[in-house]
């Protein structure tokens, strides 16, 4: 099996899979509406550890199979489409659109580093200062780091606020589970429903990170909503990046404001459930059609075929009654 092959294939697992593993948590979370974010969260990143699991898993089955393994049926068809028929191409595409769009944000990632240490105007131990025009925000994969502009240092309150959350992101280990999704949201490039699970685990990130700092730095809702409001006025730049830094989208922060004003209700766990249990339903069968998509099978030794002949052949004459001795195929 060739590189563009083993691509094809890989291309047909993966978007069973995407439609299944994240198509899944996006219709699942539309129709369960009132659950917290730090469900949505959890659940939100299980998807991408079990979807990037998954296609590690069949990854390595394809790259081992012996050399007596055929791929059934797939084999005789890229065999008549000549040396680059369209699944070929197609899967060229989709390895090229891979590389092109992470090596964007590889790139983009360099800017932002570069960008940010032009900005830091002083270390304060537990966070960097820097100038106005970046935006209060987190970075860093392994050991995160919180930065934070001169208007915020300047307003105490603010500054409590900022930190709270800045903080609980570095906590959460955000960045390093926002590279996993920009792989995920690379691999999946052609996949709308990627982009609809991308957008839904931006907010549920953040609004996770809200419910935690709120919680765990006893903070007042109601003030903390209004440092959210204030920093949506200041004008900030910031490149993106495997960062976590304040959203600034209507729609985004409309829910999160939301969401602050109902940190004291507590949704019925039965939604739990119901979320849970469709969601990994509909993984298992996305599992299985994504390895039957594989078409694995082992081509008969012709000394097995012969057997399997015979057989067939006893079963026939025990239907015709016909004896042994008397069949001239025998």
């Amino acid at each position: 099996m060739s590189t563009l092959d083993f691509l094809w294939k890989l291309l047909v697992v993966l978007s069973l899979s995407s439609i299944f593993f994240f198509g899944s948590f996006s219709l699942g979370t539309i129709a369960f509406k009132g659950l917290r974010g730090k469900f949505l969260r959890q659940w939100s990143r299980i998807t991408i550890a079990a979807f990037l699991l998954s296609m590690v898993s069949f990854a390595v089955i394809l790259m081992s199979f012996d050399q007596g393994l055929e791929l059934g049926c797939f084999s005789q068809f890229v065999k008549s489409q000549g040396s680059m028929g369209v699944t070929r191409i197609l899967g060229l595409l989709w390895g090229a659109g891979f590389g092109v769009w992470f090596g964007h944000d590889l790139y983009r990632h360099r800017q932002f580093i570069s960008v940010l240490k032009n900005e830091i105007l002083e270390d304060r131990g537990g966070f960097i200062l820097t100038s106005n025009q970046m935006a209060p925000l987190s970075y860093g994969l392994t050991r995160g780091r919180v930065s934070v502009p001169v208007y915020v240092a300047q307003n105490p309150e603010h500054l409590k606020h900022v930190l709270a959350h800045e903080f609980t992101h570095v906590q959460g280990r955000d960045g390093f589970w926002n590279l996993l999704e920009t792989i995920c949201l690379r691999l999946c490039w052609f996949n709308p429903l990627m982009q609809v699970f991308h957008r839904q685990y931006q907010l549920y990130t953040e609004m996770a990170t809200d419910e935690l700092a709120i919680e765990r730095y006893q903070l007042n809702p109601k003030a903390y909503a209004e440092c959210l409001l204030v920093l949506m006025r200041e004008p900030s730049f910031v490149l993106p990046g495997f960062v976590s830094g304040a959203s600034a989208e209507f729609l985004q922060m409309q829910a999160r404001l939301k969401n602050i004003g109902e940190t004291v209700s507590v949704p019925p766990a039965k939604r739990k459930w119901a979320l849970s249990f469709s969601m990994l339903l509909l993984w298992l069968l996305g599992v299985n059609q994504s390895w039957a998509s594989l078409q694995i099978q082992k081509p008969l030794d012709p000394s097995e075929m012969v057997c399997m002949q015979i057989q067939h052949e006893l079963v026939i004459e025990k239907l015709l009654q016909v004896q042994p001795e008397s069949n001239k195929c025998e």
